[in-house]
This record gives C-alpha cells, structure tokens and sequence, in this order.
C-alpha cells in the first residue's frame, strides 16, 4: 500500500487529467511490483540451488494485492493515456466538424471526474464496470472520427490540402486503429495526385506556346514563374509521397512515378529554353544604351526622349533571374548596376523636354519669329543630345546642366515678353476696343447745342485717353523688342530680322486699328440704339439737321494723333427725300464728327437705309465699317 500512498501523494489523480508526462508514478510502481516479484523468483531459484531450508510461504496471499494493485494502475494508465490521447482534439477547434466530438470526449472525462470512489481502490470493484463503460464510450468516439476522416477525404479538390489535412490528423488521432485508417488514406490521395499531374500536362500543352504572364512581370521571367509553378504543383505532394516508403514500393505507384518525371522533365527543359534565349538577347538589349539621348519625331517634330524599352525590361529580367536563384551573366549584372542613373537621366530628360515644350506652347505666332535667334540658341544647347551623347557618355550631366540653364533662360524671357504683350499691349487695345466716344446718359436729353458741346468736350477727352492708350502701346512694342534684343545669349552672330520685325509692328498697326474701328462701331450702335428708341421723336419723323450737302471741315481734333492718315475714310450718301445727309447703318462713320468736327449730320431714327439709286447695295470693299 506505500505505492498506492506514494501514487497519491504525487496527485496522481488530477496529474494524469492535466498531462500524462507529468505523473510518472503510476508506472514506477507497476515496475516496483515487477522488480519485486522476480527478486523473490531469483532468491526462491537460488536457495533451491543451494538446497536446505526453501522458500515455502504462499505466493498468493504475498503478490494478491500486488496483483490487484498493478491491474488497477494498468487500467488506470490506459484509461489516462485514452484521455491524453483524445485530448489533442481540444487544440484543433479551427478544423469544422469536430465540436461535437470533443464535446463528447469532455463529456467522457466529465464523467471519470465524478466518480465518488477511490480509483486506487483495488477492492472495489465498481472501477471495473466504468472501466468498461469507459471503454465502450471510447470506441463509439473513435468510430465517429473515424467516419469524419472518411467523410473529409471523399472529396479531395487539393492534393497539398489532402495532405495538409491528413498530417493535422495524424498530429490529432493517436489510437492505433485511427492511425492505421490513416496511413490507408495515403494511397487514395497518391490516386487522386496522379488527376493533378495530367491535369498539369494538359495546361503545359496548351499553353506553352503563350505561357499566361503575371501581371506586371517581365516576359521571360513570367515564362519560368509559369513553369515553376506547375512545378511546384506537383512537386511538393511527391516529396511527401517520396517519404512514405510503403507507399513507394506498391506496384499501383510506378505509373504515378513515371508521369511525374516525364512532366517535371518537360517544365525544367521548358526553363532552361527561355533563360537560354533570354541569354542570348543580352548584347542586343544593350545595343540601345549606344542610342542617342534624345530623338525628334519624323511627322510632327517634336522632341523625345530616346531610351529603348528594352534596356528597362533587361534589368526586370535580371532582377526576377536573382530573385529565382538562376545564373545572371555579366553584362547583365553591369545593366543592372546602372539602374538607377539610368531611371535619374531619363526622369530628367523627360520633365526638361516637356518644360521645354511648355515653354514654346506659350508663344504666339507673332512673337515667335522674334525670339528666333532666342529659339536657334537653346537648340544649340540641345543639339549635342541628337547626334553626340549616348546613355553611356560620362559627361551626361554637363549636358543636363547646360540644358537647365538655357531652358531657365528662355522661360525668363518668354514670360517677360509674354508679360509686356498681355499686360501692356493687348490690355491698353482691349480698353480701347471699350471705350466709348459718345456720352448719352439715359435719364438726359439734348438741344441740338446742347448735343454738340457735350459732345465735343466728352470727345476731346476721349481722344486724350486714346492718344495716351495709343502712346503706351508704342512704347511697349518698342521695349518688347528691345528686350529681345538685349536679352543674353550665346550666338551673337545671329540677329533679329528686320523683316520679321516689321511684320511684328505691322500686326500690332493692325490690331490698333481694328480696335479703333471696333470703339467707334460701338459708338455708333450706341447712338442709333439710343435715336431708335421709343420717345426719341415721334413715330414716322426722323431727327435731322438741315445742312448743305457739302460738308466743311474744320481742322483736325487731337483725335487724329492716334489714327494714322490712311485710317481716314467716310462716305457721304444722298438722303433720298431730302437734300440732308442720310447716315445708312453701314455707311455711318463717327471720324467725320470725332476727328474733323463736321458741321452737319444727319441722323435717322429708323436703322433701315431707304433704297436710293446712287447707293451700292452693300459696303465697299474699302469700307472699314
């Protein structure tokens, strides 16, 4: 009975619950037993030997309760060692289906725990009717899983997941018969992986003309990941196969075996054609870096940026060889190291050639025949990266910062004289083109002396902000050439044409024109608009001045200053019905009464021209109006 203390002593009990490793005790002393008896057989032998007085006590009543005893342990220890078996079920919860079973096994142990005897107890023997239930309780858990490890390899989708699946059982289930229904599962998934491998020979048929690339990867390496990929599909299961020794030696295997090598065969020649290739494309990949750096386009000239694609896509391929663990030769290594200053030049070029293009994208038409020696001078600067530089010169860097300079310069002077046009020219033209010449205030009415005083004073100030708006101009033209002029660069040998400042001049005569004509069209809608409106005169009489049909000019008004001679230009046409001046809508011009203050005008207040037979149907050509 000092075992049985000893055994409890130790916790025997809650120690096997917890873990079996623990609480060696049980065992110590069904071996204590053991040793003991056959040291009694072993002095009982030798006093034999010996002869004289013999061992002549009654074995049963010395071993029965060592007996009894050492059953109970052993009972005792496969009932623990069931439970710590059962018990691994506990940690795979992930695994769907087996809630209900270690519910049941918790039940199971439940149960053992609530048993209101001493289990060390070997007289009593209510142990060994539970021991059996206990038993009983057992097989019915085992034959469940069992059925739910039938169940989950009746299906198999995934060799790698039939396996995976079957190692998480064999981790869980450590009776001898659920190990044994396992190693039989081993041969219906090897089965089932000799589907994958013609499965795979199928999709090396036909698609290793046009292997599907990943995406974002670069053609030679989308091939090899391809092929490794099928690879490893079937690679992985066989070495897990190739481990399994039974399995190996069973005469259903060698077909299986021999499709998988004529398949893995087939993809590693697969490899090792396209990283052959890929090789032997090296040195013309390279042949772009001797390419110049910049190109213009045939069609529309514009500048571009020279770098071969194939350059980028070489250092992809070698970055994904590295990655696989394949051979990279040198001269792809050497392209690779220059990757970044590669990506550096290009980024470069590319925001220069767009700034530059920018840049020439604001110039107008009239302006740019003036900044030509401008535009010849940063095409001077450019001119090296067409012909002189390549991706492998060493003075790349020079040509960048001779380029940034000159490109800074240009957009310095562009928008100086984009300012000078926009702000100083086309504003003070656009003022004019608004002004009015005639003041009609809408809440006043005139006497005829009332009309041509107000008019008169309204029009010499006027004028005053024409002659000034007018002078401005020109002394803008005058800077903005001057600028071009003066402004810095390197082929001074090269000046402005003369012509084409003229033309520059020229256009800007013009556009002061046609905004003199288009404030003095203003004007005169103005005044008809105001004579056509209702209350202006009674309906059917038109507002006329009687004059003679000649008309005396006074000297010229300040007004004139500001519109060259050539300018001039009125016509004068009969009024049908009467010998005053008819003003028809197209022959009607306020320089007459503006420029040289005439002393008659006649108004109508219907916009009509009436028909007269003298009169052109339309305006001349040489009318400005």
């Amino acid at each position: 009975m000092g075992c049985a203390q000893c055994c409890m002593s130790a916790g025997f009990f809650e120690a096997f619950l917890v873990t079996w490793q623990t609480s060696p005790h049980a065992k110590v002393s069904v071996e204590l037993a053991k040793a003991y008896r056959d040291h009694y057989k072993l002095a009982k032998d030798e006093l034999a030997a010996v002869g004289g007085r013999q061992f002549d006590f009654d074995e049963q009543a010395i071993f029965m309760k060592f007996d009894l005893f050492t059953k109970r342990l052993n009972k005792l220890i496969d009932m623990f060692t069931t439970i710590h078996q059962f018990s691994t079920l506990e940690q795979h919860t992930h695994i769907e289906g087996l809630e209900q079973m270690i519910r049941a096994l918790n039940n199971i142990i439940d149960d053992v725990k609530r048993k209101p005897y001493d289990l060390l107890d070997c007289f009593k023997t209510q142990f060994d009717r539970d021991f059996l239930e206990f038993n009983v309780n057992i097989h019915d858990l085992e034959i469940q899983l069992q059925g739910f490890v039938n169940r989950s390899f009746e299906n198999i989708t995934s060799t790698d997941h039939a396996l995976g699946l079957l190692a998480q059982f064999q981790l869980i289930l450590q009776r001898d018969m659920l190990r044994n229904d396992l190693e039989n599962k081993y041969l219906v998934i090897f089965q089932n992986y000799f589907n994958d491998l013609e499965t795979v020979q199928r999709l090396y048929e036909k698609h290793k003309h046009a292997p599907p690339i990943p995406r974002n990867a670069p053609p030679v390496a989308g091939c090899i990941m391809w092929a490794r990929q099928l690879l490893r599909r079937i690679e992985s299961p066989m070495i897990k196969f190739s481990q399994n020794k039974n399995l190996m030696a069973a005469k259903e295997s060698k077909k299986i075996v021999k499709t998988y090598n004529k398949v893995a065969k087939a993809l590693i020649e697969f490899e090792t054609l396209w990283h052959q290739a890929w090789i032997r494309s090296i040195e013309q990949c390279k042949a772009g870096m001797a390419a110049p750096l910049l190109v213009q386009h045939p069609e529309t000239g514009k500048v571009l940026v020279n770098f071969d694609k194939e350059i980028m896509q070489l250092i992809r391929e070698t970055k994904y060889m590295q990655r696989f663990g394949i051979a990279v030769p040198e001269g792809a290594q050497t392209v690779l190291l220059q990757e970044e200053k590669f990506k550096f030049y290009y980024n470069e070029l590319s925001y220069l050639v767009h700034q530059h293009d920018r840049v020439i994208a604001q110039l107008k038409a009239t302006i740019k025949p003036l900044i030509r020696p401008h535009l010849e001078d940063m095409e001077h600067k450019i001119s090296p990266g067409f012909s002189m530089l390549t991706w492998t010169s060493m003075n790349i860097d020079g040509y960048l910062h001779r380029f940034k300079q000159g490109l800074s310069r240009l957009e310095e002077l562009v928008r100086k004289v984009l300012d000078l046009a926009d702000n100083r020219v086309e504003m003070n033209l656009r003022t004019i083109r608004s002004t009015l010449l005639v003041e009609l205030p809408g809440d006043r009415s005139f006497t005829y002396d009332e009309f041509v005083s107000t008019q008169a004073k309204f029009q010499k100030k006027q004028a005053e902000q024409l002659q000034i708006r007018n002078e401005e101009v020109r002394r803008s033209i005058e800077d903005l050439v001057m600028l071009i002029r003066t402004y810095p660069r390197e082929n001074h040998e090269v000046v402005v044409n003369d012509e084409e400042l003229q033309l520059f001049k020229r256009h800007y005569s013009r556009q002061m024109y046609q905004a003199v004509l288009e404030c003095t069209q203003k004007s005169l809608a103005a005044m008809k608009k105001r004579l056509g409106s209702k209350g202006a005169c009674e309906p059917g009489r038109a507002a006329a001045i009687s004059c003679p049909r000649q008309c005396l000019l006074r000297k010229p008004s300040p007004f004139h200053h500001c519109v060259p001679w050539r300018w001039w230009w009125w016509r004068w046409p009969a009024c049908a019905s009467c010998p005053v001046l008819a003003v028809s809508h197209w022959s009607l011009t306020l320089c007459c009464c503006l420029a040289f203050e005439p002393l008659c005008l006649c108004l109508l207040s219907n916009p009509a021209p009436r028909p007269h037979p003298l009169l052109p149907p339309s305006p001349p050509s040489s009318c400005p109006l």
